[in-house]
């Protein structure tokens, strides 16, 4: 069998690493272990990273709803769990963000889907 010399290989393989860490501090941008590590560290905390933001927007969806609720009506027992469930009771198929949208956008459509679902 002949011998298979694979320099230029894993020299292509460690500079594109090393290119990946090129903004990383310190030895994990310039030492290839380290570098090694500290990428799958980044790649694990990008992917966190992406479920934390969308946990966090529908959160931000829910306080402006409730915030829309609070300007629009006097009755302070009315909630936001309660609205939710009237909701889908009477079958009106909205989601959250179309929700907070109406609250920031038109607040006189919010009021006339309150109201209809109050009565």
């Amino acid at each position: 069998m002949t011998r298979v010399k694979r320099g230029p290989v894993a020299r292509q393989r460690r500079k594109k690493l090393l290119h990946f860490n090129r903004s990383f501090s310190g030895v994990h941008s310039t030492l290839f272990k380290q570098a090694k590590q500290q990428r799958m560290k980044a790649l694990r905390s990008a992917f966190v990273g992406r479920k934390e933001l969308k946990q966090e927007i529908r959160s931000l969806w829910i306080q402006r709803i409730q915030n829309g609720l609070l300007t629009i009506l006097v009755d302070t027992k009315y909630k936001y769990s309660t609205f939710i469930h009237s909701l889908k009771e009477n079958k009106f198929l909205f989601n959250r963000k179309i929700l907070s949208q109406l609250t920031i956008v038109d607040r006189t459509t919010f009021l006339k889907l309150v109201n209809q679902i109050r009565a």
